[in-house]
């Protein structure tokens, strides 16, 4: 039974016959691999970005929490 991939890796070596299978074979590994790397790159960068505007948000809310507690100890002169 040959699996599918090795089709196509064959119809690759067929128009390019001076490469090796195992050249070819790193080939499409090293391309899938870029591909994946960089995927979970973007994927990272997206969580730190969405995380750190959560944490900021939360400070906020905490400072404003602290602004509006001290806001109710002053005394306002009419």
């Amino acid at each position: 039974m040959e699996i599918r991939s090795n089709t196509y890796l064959n119809q690759y070596l067929k128009s390019y016959p001076n490469i090796s299978k195992n050249n070819a074979n790193c080939l499409q590994l090293n391309n899938n691999f870029e591909v994946y790397f960089m995927l979970q790159l973007c994927i990272n960068f997206s969580l730190l970005i969405y995380l750190l505007n959560r944490i900021d948000l939360i400070f906020d809310f905490a400072i404003f929490k602290s602004y509006m507690a001290d806001q109710k100890h002053i005394n306002y002169v009419h």
